[in-house]
């Protein structure tokens, strides 16, 4: 009788360290499901001031110059017109156009000859804001959900970087597209209003 307790209080006991450790498990993924919504969320409003076009581009370029030169990757920009001037918030564009950037370099990790291209052309009405990347590309079932939050392809990824380049986008009256970039890759353009 005396060992069967023993058991049955050993059971017990391993009963509830699983379930605690179940807990724990879930409150870290409940803390981090917050944390992932509190940045898409809590969008600061744009500080809306004058940027040069061809600064952005160039301060952009330096940031990812060494992983562009790691992977063997040919980056490309060109900026229309050169001297293209526009109201906007150059921290959130530039946050923006780099998780875009980012997207593109993992995209053609595997592909030879890999090419990405940031281009920025400015008209009258709108300011488009565009990378293309002739990687793996995405199917348009992807493209359909691809901007919902915390929807992603990748295994480890969290799903909020594309939710917040659109919020980046929508805060600066403006809106995110996705294209095929035939005949591989994609292009995600950004476009957003050129005059205030």
């Amino acid at each position: 009788l005396e060992t069967q307790l023993r058991d049955r209080t050993a059971a017990g006991t391993s009963d509830v360290a699983k379930s605690i450790e179940a807990i724990r498990r879930r409150s870290l993924g409940l803390m981090s499901f917050i944390e992932r919504y509190r940045r898409v969320a809590d969008l600061p409003p744009p500080v809306i001031q004058p940027i040069s076009a061809a600064t952005l581009i160039d301060d952009i370029c330096k940031l990812v110059n060494a992983e562009v030169e790691r992977h063997n990757i040919r980056l490309h920009t060109r900026v229309t017109p050169p001297d293209a001037t526009f109201p906007a918030d150059a921290a959130l564009l530039e946050h923006s156009i780099l998780n875009l950037l980012q997207n593109a370099l993992e995209a053609t990790e595997h592909t030879a000859d890999a090419a990405v291209m940031l281009e920025c052309t400015m008209d009258a009405s709108q300011v488009t804001l565009t990378v293309t990347d002739n990687g793996l590309g995405l199917p348009q079932h992807e493209r359909d959900r691809i901007l919902l939050p915390f929807y992603s392809t990748k295994p480890e990824g969290s799903g909020i970087g594309l939710a917040l380049v659109r919020q980046v986008a929508l805060a600066h009256q403006g809106r995110l597209e996705i294209r095929s970039n035939e005949p591989r890759g994609a292009s995600v353009s950004g476009n957003i209003a050129s005059t205030r």
